[in-house]
């Protein structure tokens, strides 16, 4: 009779599983939703290692069964793999910002990083792109020197978000930004006022309009943040990866 075990069989393919789904999410960009970009050195070394004790492992499944049957925890390692899985096409959605919240300022990030970050002189002349990797940076220099920037056309894309404090014709552009990991992520928004009835809130859209401020509470100040006068407002797909990154 040959020997087989089938624990280390289920432990054997919990690796593979693992490290297949490392290998997807890295290879469709799917990753990005859970860590920062500049992780993705280390989860491929760590891809290799899971290889490396796979193969290991696999020479295990032939020896004598464990008594007690099948391991429990397994189970706790094949859920997390399911969740994974379901949540890499996730995005956050209406009900996330209503859990998580949102913020019109970016100075949260100054807190923690210190306002050092002079980027203003990047932004180039023309109209300003507030989109993918640029969005953090360009909005951050703009808060910082709203004075430069009023009356500059802007374009910019991302989720609606409305609550019942605004008029018909005032909606929240939302982004979430990761610093490291999602855990780590806020959901920071522009205020944009639009010529347009139409609700497009839950919708993914990209504006074109013109910057201007207003003033808002945060904590116990009284700051200055960018808003957008809408020109423009298209529905627009959504991308496939929903952060924006802080360098």
């Amino acid at each position: 009779m040959k020997k087989f075990n089938i624990n280390e069989l289920i432990w054997f393919l919990i690796l593979v599983l693992s490290s297949m789904l490392l290998i997807y999410l890295l290879k469709t960009s799917g990753i990005a939703n859970f860590v920062h970009p500049k992780m993705n050195k280390y989860l491929i070394f760590a891809i290799g290692v899971l290889l490396v004790i796979s193969f290991i492992q696999f020479f295990k499944i032939f020896t004598v069964p464990d008594r007690g049957g099948i391991r429990k925890d397994y189970f706790i390692f094949i859920a997390a793999i399911i969740t994974i899985g379901l949540a890499t096409n996730k995005d956050m959605g209406t009900e996330g910002i209503n859990l998580k919240g949102i913020r019109l300022s970016t100075r949260s990030y100054w807190d923690v990083t210190g306002d050092n970050h002079h980027h203003f002189d990047k932004i180039p002349d023309g109209v300003i792109e507030l989109i993918g990797e640029n969005y953090y940076c360009y909005l951050e220099d703009i808060e910082k020197n709203m004075g430069k920037f009023k009356g500059r056309k802007v374009i910019t894309e991302g989720l609606v978000y409305k609550n019942s404090s605004m008029s018909k014709n005032e909606f929240i552009i939302a982004r979430s930004v990761m610093s490291c990991c999602a855990a780590d992520s806020q959901i920071i928004g522009i205020k944009v006022i639009s010529q347009f009835d139409k609700t497009y809130d839950g919708q993914w859209v990209k504006i074109k309009g013109t910057l201007s401020s207003t003033t808002i509470y945060e904590g116990n100040k009284l700051i200055e943040v960018p808003i957008i006068k809408a020109e423009s407002v298209e529905v627009t797909k959504k991308p496939s990866n929903q952060y924006i990154y802080q360098n």
